[in-house]
């Protein structure tokens, strides 16, 4: 990656890609997303379970329409957030094989990476993952053994009971231990610890100049000194170089975007 000279950021093949051994389908769900849209307020409004319905509905007609991929073993993908819809369409898919839906979807399986699944689960792992990666002290999180037994004394697990995320106000002896893990973590980066934490107050511009000017002409080399976007060699850098991206005319026109009014 190099940092942002003005122009339209260039592309690198990747000669690892799935591509090379696969046909991937990227699809910007629910509706608001990406490139999608809906004509209407009302086919905006979504929830989990519709999302995964549209989901399906739009593997199935993309296949009736492309028969050619049918037979094709089928694996369904998705990261983040899509860790809550992706085993609901894999199950909604897995029903309809067994109901006889047409076509046939040759399922072989499904992947998510870094998912979300259930706040309380997910939040609850935060410490224990922090103590196996060496981030928060023994003290903090403490195996005591107990003669030759597999009995444990462990500080924090013990005085919040295993609950990290809705503490109990009574319980002051785990809100000292989690103000401590705390501290221990405060510049740790939750995504991938490996990497910086950076901060930035960027968020993607609902609406670009329409002479498409981009954000160095607009503030001229001062433009990265502002707090707001991302420092180069940060994981959110991509981000902006994305939006920056995708909001070329030029590009748009490439990936045939429809100029509509959204909702």
């Amino acid at each position: 990656m190099v940092e942002y000279n003005g122009s339209l950021p260039s592309l690198t093949v990747n000669p690892y890609s799935w591509t090379k051994v696969s046909s991937i389908i990227f699809l910007d769900s629910p509706a608001g997303t990406g490139f999608s849209y809906s004509r209407t307020s009302r086919g905006s409004r979504t929830a989990d379970t519709k999302f995964a319905c549209q989901g399906y509905d739009f593997v199935r007609k993309w296949l009736l329409s492309h028969p050619n991929f049918i037979a094709n073993p089928l694996y369904i993908a998705g990261d983040s957030y899509s860790g809550k819809i992706v085993p609901i369409i894999v199950q909604k898919m897995s029903d309809g094989i067994e109901a006889g839906d047409s076509p046939l979807l040759n399922l072989k399986g499904y992947s998510i990476g870094n998912p979300g699944t259930d706040p309380k689960f997910d939040d609850n792992s935060r410490v224990p993952f922090a103590h196996r990666m060496a981030i928060i002290p023994d003290e903090l999180y403490k195996f005591k053994k107990v003669e030759a037994t597999f009995h444990y004394s462990q500080k924090a697990k013990r005085s919040c009971k295993g609950e990290y995320r809705v503490i109990d106000s009574r319980n002051i002896q785990c809100a000292n231990d989690l103000r401590a893990i705390a501290k221990c973590t405060k510049r740790i980066n939750r995504p991938h610890i490996l990497e910086p934490k950076c901060y930035t107050d960027f968020r993607p511009l609902n609406k670009m100049d329409e002479n498409r000017r981009y954000l160095m002409e607009i503030y001229g080399e001062s433009y990265m000194s502002l707090p707001k976007y991302p420092r180069f060699g940060c994981r959110n850098y991509n981000k902006f170089l994305c939006h920056i991206w995708a909001n070329d005319i030029r590009v748009q026109k490439a990936l045939h975007i429809r100029k509509v009014r959204i909702y």
